[in-house]
This record gives structure tokens, sequence and C-alpha cells, in this order.
């Protein structure tokens, strides 16, 4: 799959209202597709990024036509083409391979958009995200400041990443917004756990995105992803230290209850900044 993302042709004021089904394993791209896609009236469903996923989404979302990856990590994509095909839902392919041969017969004539497209889009599209979890990190890490961490092993100072994307931000010569005013309140350490289960496990995934983050035009892991490179070789060793802080609570306890309340509610407040 490949890096980067234009301006897509499918961006046009007939857009508003339709619904678009989004399936793209490409952080960068997904995001890029997202954005333009809501810029002109859509309203994106997804990105979904692997075939579990993205089965699941074709056969119980409600959606107006698909744009489909054609390659998720070496997967191909044509199950979740199937489903939409059998519900009469266009679909749009994206893919880096010009072909036809290699789509089945029952798409040899379906519209396809081909990559690569342009890197200074993506690298557009890049800052943008950038920014906007600057202002998610950044209004996290201020609530989760006020919580004394020490007591149940947490050395929460080591785990601030927003200075970072801070750094990246600057780098590409770009101004960071203002924090962002949170859908609901940290108020219990158990809430605030649950929080940072979910900002822990984006380190996770930072590495994924970091990969493709370096193959844009002047990014690499010290200058404009250093966020993304997050704790580096100690990724792995701080979050199995968190993992083992939160097997310490029992699972049956209401303090579990609030901690998967507040993740859940994370992953929300994440969806929701990167769509808006």
């Amino acid at each position: 799959v490949q890096s980067s993302v234009s301006e897509p042709p499918f961006v046009t004021p007939l857009l508003t209202g339709i619904q678009v089904l989004v399936v793209e394993d490409n952080p960068l791209v997904s995001l890029g597709i997202v954005e333009s896609l809501t810029a002109s009236g859509a309203k994106p469903i997804g990105p979904y990024r692997t075939l579990d996923q993205s089965i699941i989404a074709a056969t119980n979302e409600t959606f107006d036509i698909a744009l489909l990856d054609v390659d998720l990590g070496g997967i191909a994509i044509w199950p979740v083409a199937r489903i939409i095909h059998d519900r009469h839902i266009p679909i749009v392919f994206l893919t880096g391979f010009s072909d036809a041969s290699a789509r089945p017969a029952e798409f040899k004539n379906a519209t396809v958009l081909y990559k690569p497209y342009d890197s200074h889009r993506s690298l557009e599209a890049y800052g943008e995200l950038l920014i906007r979890l600057w202002s998610l990190h950044s209004a996290f890490e201020f609530e989760l400041g006020k919580f004394a961490w020490a007591p149940v092993g947490i050395d929460f100072d080591s785990r601030k990443r927003a200075h970072w994307l801070a750094d990246d931000i600057s780098y590409l010569g770009l101004t960071r917004c203002q924090p962002r005013a949170l859908a609901h309140s940290i108020d219990t350490t158990g809430a605030g756990i649950g929080v940072l289960y979910v900002l822990e496990g984006s380190t996770l995934g930072g590495q994924a995105i970091l990969q493709q983050a370096t193959r844009l035009p002047g990014i690499s892991a010290t200058q404009g992803a250093r966020f993304f490179c997050g704790h580096a070789t100690k990724t792995g060793s701080m979050w199995r230290a968190f993992i083992e802080t939160l097997d310490r609570v029992d699972p049956i306890s209401a303090e579990a209850s609030i901690i998967e309340e507040a993740a859940l509610r994370t992953f929300d407040e994440f969806i929701n900044c990167i769509r808006e």
C-alpha cells in the first residue's frame, strides 16, 4: 500500500449527505480520504483497516458507496467487495496496481483510483493529524497531571508525549491549536487509568504510523515523527509495566468498570477528534 494521497477526484459538492464506507489500512491515506470526504459534505463510515472489521462493516453498516483499498497488508479485499456487490452498492477500488487481470472477473470493469498520489497532499494531511493529536494529548495530559500516580505505581511524567507532538508540529512549520475541550470529565484515578490505557496502547500503533510517516519527504524518527517513535526501544517494556499495574485491579470490581468506561470514552474521543 502506498503512503501518500492527493486530493482524490471523488471530491465534489455532489457528495453532500452521501455515506461512504472507507476501507484503507494506511493511516495517513485514510486520514486524507476522510478529510476530503468530510470537506465535500459526505459522511465517512470508518475507516476500517483489517479484513475482519471490514467484513462486519460491509455486512451491517448503512452506506451509499464504498471506497476499498485492494490490499490490506497483503490480504485481498475481495471477500468484502463481494458482500457489498451482493448488496448492490457501488464500489470504488483504491490500488497501486494497474493490471485489471489481478481483479476477480466480477470486478474487471469496476471504477479504480490508482496510487501513488501526490506526496505534498499527504504531508499536509500528516501535519493536520499531528495538530489534532496535539489538541487531544495536551488536554488529556493536563487532566491526568492532577492525580497522584506514585501510589498506583505509574511514573506519569515519563509517559507524557504531547511535547513530542509540539516538536513535530514546529518542525513542519505549523502552528499548534488550543487543547481540545474534552467531552467527558476525568474525575477519578480509575478513570485516569482508563485514559492511560488508550494513550499507552497508541504507542504500539504509533510504530506502524512511524513506518509510513518516514516515507514522507523530510520526515524521520527524530524530526517530524518523534511522537510516533514514542518510547523507542522502551515501548514494549513500558507497555508491559502498565499492563502489570492494570492486572492488579480486580476485574469484577467497580474500579474495573470505571476503567473500562473511561477507556471506551477515550477511544470515542480520538475517533471524533480525527473525523471532525
